[in-house]
């Protein structure tokens, strides 16, 4: 394929995943949208970070079978998963309960991350 015939740059993109949402398929939902924001033209550098209630979702056993395609295809377009450390260890999570795509980042680390995006959003 080649390249589109006209520039667009791309964004460092930090999303958020803060709220925890018990339907089955709400994973599968933030991974949709990571989908569309990580692919088409631009191809913007995504990071996703799961924060407050929202580390729940990013639970070994939340990833679902109409999870798993959208991961997939989130890790192919370069998607990196986060789940903030201090969240965590406010609801006594642990780290082996993750899905095996998303490492614990600590407040110091985030912070750097968020420096370095040049978009945040919330979900």
């Amino acid at each position: 394929m080649s390249e589109y015939p006209l520039p667009y740059n791309s964004k460092r993109i930090l999303l958020f995943v803060a709220r925890s949402n018990f339907s089955a398929d709400s994973l599968a939902e933030a991974l949709r949208f990571a989908v569309g924001l990580s692919g088409g033209l631009v191809g913007h550098k995504l990071d996703i970070v799961f924060i407050g209630d929202g580390v729940t979702e990013c639970l070994a056993e939340r990833c679902t079978d109409n999870a798993k395609p959208y991961l997939l295809s989130a890790k192919s377009c370069g998607v990196q998963f986060f789940a903030d450390s201090f969240s965590l260890k406010q609801r006594e999570i642990k780290e082996e309960r993750l899905l095996a795509e998303c490492s614990a980042i600590s407040p110091e680390d985030l912070s750097k991350l968020l420096k370095e995006s040049e978009i945040h959003l919330r979900l």
